[in-house]
């Protein structure tokens, strides 16, 4: 189905550019969100920007961290994609800034070595044991969860 829909975007991309000159597909970020960032620039002539970076100017979260000895962040799912502009990686752009250690948590982990070399001091999983997807992603059982998790991170600081 992936395959199907980028093939999709792809020719989408190219009636666009046909319409009314647009290259889409040289655009970065235009492919976010299934697209629609492409669809802004080409028909509203929208300015794409990181939307990561948007929501933490907002929370004046630069600020917020200056004085912070360590932060922990988080999704769903931590791969070699997260250094592509989600939530993680924009935290971590920021903390480098003042050599703040960040520790990830994800309820799924791949490429533990290319995070570390992003710049996460370390990468955790928050799922004990194989789940359902639906059960993961259950918020109760996730709060627990991510509970346990920052509990066993917090006493291995202790040491």
């Amino acid at each position: 189905m992936v395959r199907l829909l980028d093939k999709g975007l792809i020719h989408f991309a190219g009636v666009i550019k046909n319409f009314n000159g647009k290259d889409i597909l040289k655009i970065p970020g235009s492919g976010a969100a299934g697209g629609l960032g492409g669809g802004f620039k080409a028909f509203l002539n929208a300015t794409l920007v990181s939307g990561i970076n948007m929501v933490l100017d907002t929370v004046y979260f630069e600020k917020l961290i200056k004085n912070a000895d360590m932060i922990i962040t988080g999704e769903g799912k931590l791969d070699a994609q997260t250094a592509m502009g989600k939530a993680p990686h924009g935290v971590l752009n920021f903390a480098k800034k003042y050599s703040i250690p960040v520790i990830a948590i994800g309820g799924a982990v791949e490429a533990y070595e290319e995070l570390n070399r992003q710049g996460f001091v370390a990468v955790f999983p928050i799922l004990p044991v194989p789940s359902p997807l639906e059960n993961a992603m259950d918020p109760d059982l996730a709060k627990v969860n991510i509970e346990n998790t920052i509990t066993q991170i917090m006493r291995l600081m202790k040491l």
